[in-house]
């Protein structure tokens, strides 16, 4: 004799309507987790263009550095040697991480003994020489 199951039989799903849920619920985890990716690309693209721009800031701070130091350069050359006309120094092997680094100082002759010679003072640092990441800076001044 079979005895009456006392057990509900096993059902995926409690009700008809419960059915449709789990298809929403889907549907919802899906657009989070879209949503959360686009604030992770946003947020991670942000962060690479304040990487560069702070890789930009420090080149162009370094640059400065140069000139200053050209400019102190050249007013020693010239206690030294008032004739001085000026040189070009490659700074790759002080800068390493950065492809091309020089420091160009030049002596301008003036025509007119009143105004004196310009000494032009150059510094220019490329990144991997990509003209779009090099920085440029120059510094002139007189002398009688």
């Amino acid at each position: 004799m079979n005895k009456p199951s006392l057990r509900k039989p096993f059902r995926l799903h409690n009700s008809p309507r419960q059915h449709g849920r789990n298809g929403v619920t889907l549907v919802v985890v899906l657009v989070l987790i879209s949503v959360v990716t686009i604030i992770m690309l946003t947020a991670l693209t942000s962060t690479l263009r304040q990487r560069r721009q702070l890789r930009m800031d420090l080149q162009l701070e370094q640059t400065k550095w140069i000139v200053d130091a050209g400019v102190r350069k050249s007013l020693l050359e010239l206690k030294r040697n008032p004739d001085f006309k000026g040189q070009t120094i490659d700074l790759s092997s002080a800068l390493p991480k950065y492809e091309v680094s020089t420091l160009a100082i030049k002596r301008v002759v003036s025509d007119k003994k009143k105004t004196g010679d310009t000494i032009e003072v150059n510094a220019s640092i490329d990144f991997r020489k990509d003209t779009t990441r090099s920085t440029k800076r120059s510094h002139n001044y007189q002398i009688k």
